[in-house]
């Protein structure tokens, strides 16, 4: 049995297994995650359009909020986040680092979703941006423990959040009026994590 227990790790000697077994057996459940989590992040999307533009002026100016870019720039900071702990799987770097990036993930999420709590949306859309926001932020509080958990749990606790988020995130930009995201799954994402 190998276990996580603060920043160190333990290993079962009766169980035979040794700590490369440990790191091998978590960079497969990250590389799991880490497809999971471009899913997620794919769905959420990205753009590069100005965000406030002015729409009428009398004697105060009124200013409309592109509803559209202000989700865009609410979600490209998890979108780069997602690249970066890709990118860092398919280097095989420590599982230290990983944590670390885990952990930073977490931030990035917590503001995310927080971000879409607090922001101002059409009528029609404020209930699936809240429930994407909870589902965000539930997120966030996994990647908060990954330290203390079980690659198994680990993944099993984060992959259908992930997955209800990627949903979540397809109907909140039907609803804003934003493409759909590209199709996006697992036969055609490569990420490889040398066992």
């Amino acid at each position: 049995m190998v276990a996580l227990k603060g920043s160190s790790l333990w290993c079962d000697t009766a169980a035979s297994r040794t700590r490369s077994d440990y790191v091998r057996t978590m960079r497969r459940y990250l590389a799991v995650v880490a497809v999971l989590c471009s899913l997620v992040l794919v769905s959420c999307g990205g753009g590069t359009t100005k965000s406030a533009v002015p729409t009428t002026e009398s004697t105060t100016t009124t200013v409309a909020i592109d509803f559209k870019q202000q989700y865009l720039d609410f979600v490209a900071p998890s979108n780069a986040m997602g690249d970066k702990v890709n990118k860092m799987i398919s280097e095989n770097v420590p599982l230290e680092d990983l944590f670390a990036a885990f952990e930073e993930s977490a931030k990035v999420e917590r503001t995310f979703g927080n971000g879409l709590l607090r922001a101002q949306w059409p009528d029609n859309s404020r209930q699936a941006i809240q429930e994407l926001a909870e589902t965000v932020l539930e997120s966030a509080s996994v990647l908060d423990n990954v330290r203390n958990m079980s690659p198994t749990a680990f993944n099993s606790q984060l992959s259908p959040i992930h997955a209800r988020s990627a949903a979540k995130a397809s109907v909140v930009r039907a609803l804003l009026g934003l493409d759909p995201p590209p199709d996006l799954t697992p036969s055609t994402t490569t990420t490889t994590v040398a066992a």
